[in-house]
């Protein structure tokens, strides 16, 4: 059986212009993303990883190249269907959680599912259960600033999920924890993304995390190339 392809990129290009001249950050990458796969994208700091997932979750315009998601080139829909598809189709996690200070957890939570269009009673309760799988269901009503560093990732992994996203895109989502609450994170995305067969690609420094992935890729000189299982470590 052929395995769907939930996200497949090709050739995409991103230049920026700077006081020293053109950068160019991705010069003609490609890449596939398949149905309850797990990509790591590794590379050198700058070498243009945070940019790749922009353009990939719709965030940000390629300057040249396509990318389609369940088969839809994204960046040829009218901005309104492609906040759409965004809102529907893929969830978001950064490295720093971006949650609203004056919200509290189970409010941000619900924060996707009530522009969706939500009610609110269905999107509080939604917002309910994810807290609960995330393991929060005894801080919903504490604030950002009330909880850990590693507790407002969970809140931004729950917030991710509140829409049922077929990809997630996660960017160095442990880069900003202590080691110990680092893997806990990693290991409830695993075991989320797993559960829900949802695709993850997720940006990391962290060459042991890219190792558990099924596949991981490297991005040098604006191009992604696969590493092999026996070349993650080196």
């Amino acid at each position: 059986m052929q395995e769907q392809e939930v996200l497949k990129a090709r050739g995409i290009h991103r230049e920026f212009h700077t006081g020293e001249g053109r950068l160019v950050v991705l010069a003609g990458t490609d890449m596939t993303v398949h149905t309850g796969s797990i990509v790591a994208v590794v590379g050198m700091s700058g070498s243009g990883k945070s940019t790749l997932l922009q353009i990939l979750g719709g965030l940000d315009h390629p300057d040249g190249g396509s990318v389609f998601i369940d088969g839809e080139d994204i960046y040829s829909l009218p901005e309104r269907e492609l906040a759409a598809l965004r809102s529907n189709t893929i969830g978001f996690v950064f490295q720093f959680h971006r949650l609203l200070p004056d919200f509290n957890a189970l409010e941000n939570v619900m924060i996707p599912g009530l522009i969706r269009g939500e009610s609110h009673a269905r999107a509080s309760r939604r917002a309910a259960a994810l807290l609960e799988e995330v393991g929060l269901r005894q801080r919903s009503t504490h604030r950002p600033a009330q909880l850990s560093g590693g507790e407002q990732q969970r809140v931004a992994v729950a917030r991710a999920l509140m829409n049922s996203p077929r990809l997630l895109l996660a960017d160095e989502p442990s880069g900003n924890l202590d080691p110990r609450n680092a893997l806990k994170l990693e290991d409830l995305l695993w075991r989320l993304a797993r559960e829900r067969e949802t695709s993850l690609v997720v940006v990391t420094h962290d060459e042991e995390l890219a190792a558990r992935a099924d596949c991981c890729v490297r991005l040098a000189e604006g191009i992604l190339k696969e590493v092999r299982h026996d070349e993650r470590h080196m």
